[in-house]
């Protein structure tokens, strides 16, 4: 198959097409093609684009779509849409830091905050975090950590809205939406 690895596709679409669409988002980015797309069910409309993004040092859940309202849903933060990370981060790490990180940070003239941030387990000098963010600023989970002295070694979207990474997908694999998944994403946020 000429589909690059983790490209699912949808009824009768052509799969040159979504290939090169696929390998000129990764270009964009300049990382390699992500291991999981996901993608809304629709003949109509196969211009195919990506929900967010993930920079070359994070894993985890990636959503692409032919469906541009839903596109626009998902990414614009006006909507809403909590985006959630498990973060490993180096440093010490207090509650004046959460405070800090959940009032929000000024970084670069702009605010970086998250919504929640749950401290995890600890392991020598690192701890696992599990964090939510409403929006998708470049960068902006490695820079709140930074910010607080906090340096990520690991990090992985789980979830966007309502979608969770299922634990059971593998890199490299994808998986289509359900009918109800669609549904659920739709009415989520404002």
């Amino acid at each position: 198959s000429d589909v690059p690895v983790g490209i699912v596709l949808s009824g009768g679409l052509d799969s040159s097409l979504v290939a090169a669409v696929a390998h000129e988002a990764a270009e964009r980015a300049q990382q390699p093609v992500p291991a999981c797309w996901t993608v809304a069910e629709s003949e109509d409309n196969p211009d195919w684009m990506a929900v967010g993004r993930l920079d070359i040092n994070t894993s985890g859940l990636m959503l692409f779509t032919n469906d541009g309202v839903l596109a626009h849903q998902l990414m614009h933060p006006s909507f809403e849409i909590d985006r959630e990370y498990l973060v490993r981060a180096r440093g010490f790490f207090n509650e004046q830091k959460k405070k800090n990180m959940l009032s929000g940070v000024k970084i670069e003239n702009e605010i970086y905050q998250f919504s929640d941030i749950v401290p995890g387990e600890k392991q020598s000098s690192n701890q696992w975090f599990s964090v939510c963010m409403l929006t998708g600023k470049n960068r902006e989970v490695r820079k709140l950590f930074e910010s607080q002295d906090l340096e990520v070694s690991r990090l992985k979207r789980v979830r966007i809205g309502p979608i969770f990474l299922p634990a059971s997908l593998r890199e490299g694999a994808c998986m289509n939406l359900t009918e109800s998944q669609i549904a659920e994403l739709q009415n989520y946020g404002k």
